[in-house]
């Protein structure tokens, strides 16, 4: 009787790791992820982390393009250094929620790019990511972004408006230089960093506001603005460097809300001979306006 059981046994063993064998040999093989993917002249390659894909190179004369949000069942990331960059015929561009960053110079060049819809997953816009995009006319920063890099929307000659949100606290190196069409735009308190020629060449800048969180004002940040008629320059500010507001032909009325001393404040910051002008009334705070070529301070 032990004998029939010990044997017994030993034959369901036997069974349980065919059983198990074969069950091992019909599982389907995982293929594994490819590192790149083409797919409609884009091309897609692993991120660092191998956790998703970014956009790397656009190989069509498309003038509409639908970035997908996945391949591979794994997500697209991020749009990746000068993937569309040149590509003069691309007119629009479907940005999807799981991309949450635009690389250096991803669309610079980009002269048809009228439309661009920046979803709010994205977190930071890389260096001159959008420069050179002369036909796009406006554009929405979302509150997502943090960080935009330099010269990211330099020489978009067509840009009329933007929007910048409350996420972003600094507007660096040339970030708008020679956006010639642009009229207006609201620098919001959470700023407190504008960088050197920021705004350099924007002729049709009418109007702009300054932060009062802004420590100082730096070289040729707003140099050839020649449609700016006024300024209020806020008591956060204690310097003023080099060409500053110089080219402003326009600039009728400057308002000093703080007092700025002698050696912060650059003689060429702004036409004519306002600095000398600033520092011999009494304190210097006040509005300060131009006629025939003479600043004096208003009473």
């Amino acid at each position: 009787m032990k004998m029939n059981t010990r044997l017994f046994g030993i034959i369901a063993l036997v069974g349980v790791i065919w059983f198990s064998f074969n069950a091992c040999k019909n599982e389907p093989e995982h293929e594994p992820v490819p590192e790149e993917v083409f797919q409609n002249g884009l091309t897609f390659r692993l991120n660092n982390e191998r956790i998703g894909y970014v956009v790397v190179d656009f190989n069509n004369s498309a003038s509409i393009v639908q970035i997908p949000s996945s391949l591979k069942d794994l997500p697209i990331t991020g749009i990746g250094y000068e993937a569309f960059a040149g590509c003069s015929s691309l007119a629009s561009v479907a940005i999807p929620d799981s991309v949450t960053s635009i690389g250096n110079y991803a669309f610079a060049g980009c002269s048809s790019l009228a439309s661009v819809a920046i979803p709010d997953s994205v977190t930071s816009i890389g260096n001159y990511a959008f420069a050179g995009c002369s036909s796009l006319v406006s554009v929405t920063i979302p509150n997502s972004v943090t960080d935009i890099g330099y010269g990211t929307f330099s020489r978009c000659s067509s840009l009329a408006s933007v929007t910048i949100p409350d996420s972003v606290t600094s507007i660096v190196l040339y970030t708008f230089a020679q956006c010639t069409s642009l009229a207006s735009v609201a620098i919001p308190d959470s700023v407190t960093f504008i960088g050197d020629q920021a705004f350099d060449g924007c002729s049709s800048l009418a109007s702009i506001t300054i932060p009062s969180g802004i420590p100082s004002i730096g070289y040729a940040t707003f140099y050839g603005c020649s449609s700016l008629a006024s300024v209020a320059i806020p008591d956060s500010v204690t310097s003023i460097g080099v060409g500053a507001f110089s080219g402003c032909s326009s600039l009728a009325s400057v308002t000093f809300m703080g007092i700025i001393n002698e050696q912060s404040f650059s003689y060429s910051a702004f036409p004519g001979n306002l600095k000398a002008v600033f520092l011999a009334s009494n304190g210097g705070i006040g509005t300060y306006t131009i006629e025939m070529g003479t600043w004096t301070k208003q009473q």
